[in-house]
Formats: C-alpha cells, structure tokens, sequence
C-alpha cells in the first residue's frame, strides 16, 4: 500500500525519525510504526519469492 512505501522510504531511505514522519503524513507516531513494520515484512516475503 502507498502509505506503507511513503513511511518506509521517509524512515529508512531519507532518515527521517517516526515523529517527523507522523507530522509529515499526519498520522501518529503508533502508526508510522506500524506502517513501517507492515512494509518490511512485506518487503521481506517479497524478496523470499525471487529466492532473497
């Protein structure tokens, strides 16, 4: 979902911390984390298909 990739590549590509990200999206900080961790595991079960 694109609410996942905004938060991942905020958080882990620009380095943005949860609480900026959460006033940047206006969400909250239990969400951006949330998010975050929904895109990484999705990101993970992913790659695992093309054998990463």
């Amino acid at each position: 979902p694109e609410g996942y990739r905004a938060v991942f590549v905020l958080i882990e590509v620009e380095g943005y911390s949860h609480k900026e990200v959460a006033d940047m999206l206006r969400i909250s900080v239990g969400t951006s984390k949330s998010q975050l961790f929904y895109a990484k595991k999705k990101l993970k079960s992913t790659l695992k298909e093309f054998g990463y």
